[in-house]
């Protein structure tokens, strides 16, 4: 057992050891009591919608598939064959009723069961199949999306996800027909530490103005960009949870309560038009004070966020202390045509993946900082955190602490969550 205890971020929050983004160690120990324990988002049912289809992913640096059943039950297991560790599965998605070894032919349904080998009867006539199954994870979902432990006897993914249910709800529990992802699933690589996404999802609103200043500066109307950005809150939410939000009081124009960026509703009538066709039901579920709650970006601890400006769902796959894997997916309603679900993924294009201009910003940020983490003396130096210390208030209406639009409440928050992961005895 493991009783040592570390203190790499101070008791408020405020100060946080700038090794965390670089030190091998300290990765290593991520992995053992983060991304083995935590609830890890893997996909959305509607890429599953049929018996046999399957999904492949990470949970941490774990090759993981994710299946529907003949069951109709959603299995996922670690893609490692109990034979020799071969993947039985070599496709990113399809449809199989079953994953065979390519080395020695172990096969294995779509549960993750071992089905079969060739030669039982003579090779192995005393092993008991049920024991050599692939390495199952626990599955649950909400709303949708499809979340993973290896934690069998941990928290359930309701109190995982607590409060966060919440604002996940105002981009998830619009329609009755539900949501799904489109355009298939957009991936790329940045040098930078699996934390730097998701402390830059949590509430960090500060950097939009420096980072992305020559974006804003294009549009006619920056002034009013910045203006909204003021308005919003930060908000931190127990569990390492957080997101940056708008709330607008009742009587807000109906306008200014549709999803979406302004300037993207103005680059594409159609989807303003298809959008506000949708209202009166997304009202209708979520009640007005969801409806009238605005999320931007909200990071689900560890590396899940969602921009829901732009109907986007994301993970940061860590990939070593100093490199992640990005994986993003755009999800809109179901019923929308298709012409409007493609200009919601040419909206995205404009802003977010490797070529967005407001993304391409953000990578260059979080290279640097993982970059400004390494060297002998500027380590014994921490990172600050203690913009906006002593905020953080409860609202009448909306779940989590509530800071203005300029603190880093839910950064403290996270790291202080980070902190007490990580020293859970084993």
């Amino acid at each position: 057992m493991n009783t040592e205890q570390k203190q790499w971020v101070s008791d408020d929050g405020a100060l946080v050891d700038r090794r965390i983004f670089s030190d091998a160690e300290i990765y290593e120990r991520e992995k053992k009591t983060i991304f083995n324990k935590c609830w890890l988002f893997l996909c959305h049912e509607s890429q599953l919608e049929n018996r046999g289809d399957f999904f492949s992913t990470y949970m941490g640096e774990e090759p993981v598939v994710v299946s529907r059943h003949k069951d109709g039950e959603i299995y996922a297991f670690i893609n490692s064959c109990r034979h020799r560790g071969l993947r039985v599965c070599r496709a990113d998605s399809g449809n199989s009723n079953s994953h065979t070894c390519p080395y020695h032919g172990w096969n294995y349904g779509t549960d993750g069961q071992l089905m079969g080998m060739p030669g039982k009867k003579d090779y192995y006539p005393d092993l008991d199949a049920s024991e050599w199954g692939l390495v199952q994870a626990r599955v649950g979902i909400y709303k949708g999306l499809v979340f993973g432990t290896f934690d069998h006897d941990g928290i359930s993914l309701e109190e995982h996800l607590g409060d966060a249910t919440f604002y996940l709800d105002t981009l998830l529990d619009r329609s009755e027909e539900g949501m799904e992802v489109i355009g298939g699933v957009q991936k790329w690589e940045a040098n930078s530490n699996w934390k730097m996404p998701s402390e830059n999802m949590v509430g960090d609103t500060y950097h939009a103005m420096m980072s992305h200043r020559s974006v804003f500066a294009m549009q006619p109307d920056a002034q009013d960009t910045y203006d909204q950005i003021q308005e919003g809150f930060n908000i931190a939410i127990e569990g390492g949870h957080g997101s940056v939000c708008r709330y607008f009081p009742e009587g807000t124009d109906a306008e200014d309560l549709l999803p979406g960026e302004t300037a993207h509703l103005e680059m594409s009538p159609a989807l303003g038009d298809a959008i506000r066709a949708g209202q009166a039901e997304a009202e209708q579920r979520l009640g007005s004070v969801k409806l009238r709650t605005k999320p931007a970006a909200s990071t689900i601890f560890p590396n899940f966020h969602l921009l829901s400006t732009v109907f986007c769902l994301r993970i940061a796959h860590p990939r070593g202390p100093k490199k992640s894997e990005l994986w993003n997916w755009v999800i809109v309603p179901k019923a929308w045509p298709q012409e409007i679900k493609q200009a919601v993924i040419d909206n995205y294009y404009v802003a977010f993946g490797p070529g967005g201009m407001l993304e391409q910003d953000d990578i260059e940020n979080w290279e640097q900082v993982t970059a400004g983490s390494i060297g002998e003396e500027i380590t014994k130096h921490p990172f600050h955190f203690g913009m906006g210390m002593g905020a953080g208030e409860a609202h009448p209406d909306i779940p989590g602490l509530i800071g203005d639009a300029f603190n880093e409440l839910p950064q403290r928050e996270m790291y202080r969550h980070w902190q007490n992961l990580m020293n859970q005895e084993d």
